[in-house]
């Protein structure tokens, strides 16, 4: 109701700030939206291009949920996805199978599935020390991460409000991209 509606309102104009300051050092563009819609950043690192987004987390108002995606070169046909302790797989992901992870230095639930196991199992042994960092760094609930369409996406369920985390998140999200294409 209308409660929702305020509270969205003041929460994109105090992102307002934070998102021109990230924007400004990727010498990126920011867009805080309008009342419906997220506040969200595009940016460039190394040729590769971001879009970040920002939404309320939902157990601590001092954290944001952070979505980070970027195109992958070559359009990758491969499915995958990781989750962290987030329970709620994504749809698109349900028919495909689930993988072993083996062991790995982030306590908590794992969810992992991929239509190419092998590869995707590549791909995390690489991924998981930025992943491990940015979830600790980040003090995150949960992250995800999945490709699919040509895109990877990094999702980091209350992450701290800060705009060197916001930059963090970015920088994480273009080096996954590079891996899991190199």
């Amino acid at each position: 109701g209308a409660w929702s509606f305020a509270r969205r309102k003041s929460g994109h104009s105090a992102w307002t700030e934070l998102l021109e300051e990230v924007a400004e050092r990727f010498g990126g563009r920011a867009s805080v939206g309008g009342t419906f819609d997220s506040p969200e950043l595009r940016a460039k690192i190394d040729e590769l291009q971001l879009t970040l987004r920002l939404s309320a987390a939902l157990k601590d108002a001092r954290k944001v949920r952070a979505e980070a995606d970027v195109a992958l070169p070559g359009l990758p046909t491969t499915r995958l996805y990781f989750g962290w302790n987030h329970d709620k797989l994504p749809d698109i992901f349900e028919h495909i199978e689930e993988f072993a992870t083996g062991a790995l230095r982030l306590e908590g639930h794992w969810q992992a599935r991929s239509d190419e196991p092998e590869r995707a199992q590549a791909f995390l042994r690489k991924a998981e020390l930025p992943i491990f960092d940015l979830a600790r760094e980040a003090e995150a609930d949960a992250i995800e991460v999945d490709v699919r369409g040509g895109y990877l996406r990094l999702r980091v369920h209350g992450c701290r409000k800060t705009t060197g985390m916001l930059e963090r998140v970015l920088r994480v999200t273009a080096e996954l991209g590079r891996e899991f294409t190199a």
